[in-house]
């Protein structure tokens, strides 16, 4: 009873653009909790009255932003600036929610320091030792014959430097090996996704789809 009484006054939305990731995830986050659709809507939907009288659609105290990976949180940052603010103006008692499945600790961390979120959470946290060329990498404490990390550390600033000269090592340096079915996050080495530029060529383990090409 509880848990019903209390998705009467919840609603949540996806992260980012419609045809973005964090949307992406509502259909399944759906499915997997047998959730009605009217939880779900765009963040217009969120408004009803006039534009210079705006108010929040009647009986909601608590608004989750789901989102499927938190790198550096910068896209997070970016997304709730203006929203956020928005909401707080006609209600600063409501509750907003940031749950992305997978995030880093830094990312976490900015998004709580950085902006107007109740509560940020994730499902799983890439802490530091998931940087894959750091000292304190997971992925080599023990040794491989023929390949030490100093090697896969000059072998990713090489060609990632050829392929991707702003972040050789992924966006905010996150050194991830990390990938989903339906993309690959650039905070992930981009010796993996990138098909490089036409003066150094690379064919990828795994295509990133970029926000700014078709598929």
């Amino acid at each position: 009873p509880n848990y019903d009484r209390a998705l009467k006054s919840v609603l949540f939305i996806g992260i980012g653009n419609p045809s973005e990731s964090g949307t992406h995830l509502l259909y399944y986050f759906r499915q997997e909790n047998r959730l009605t659709t009217n939880l779900f809507v765009h963040p217009h939907q969120l408004f009803v009255g006039t534009a210079t009288a705006p108010r929040l659609v009647g009986g909601i105290e608590h608004i989750v932003f789901l989102d499927d990976f938190c790198g550096s949180g910068s896209q997070a940052c970016k997304y709730s600036e203006q929203l956020l603010a928005r909401i707080l103006d006609i209600n600063d008692k409501i509750r907003l929610s940031y749950y992305p499945l997978f995030a880093t600790t830094v990312g976490v961390e900015t998004v709580r320091t950085a902006t107007h979120f109740t509560d940020v959470e994730t499902l799983c946290e890439l802490d530091s030792s998931f940087r894959a060329l750091d000292p304190g990498s997971r992925y080599f404490r023990e040794p491989y014959n023929g390949i030490d990390r100093d090697f896969a550390l000059e072998m990713c600033r090489r060609h990632g430097s050829a392929i991707e000269s702003q972040n050789p090592f992924g966006f905010g340096g996150c050194q991830l090996l990390l990938g989903f079915s339906h993309n690959i996050p650039d905070n992930t080495l981009p010796i993996f996704w990138s098909e490089g530029r036409p003066s150094y060529p690379w064919t990828p383990v795994f295509r990133r789809y970029t926000k700014g090409e078709g598929w």
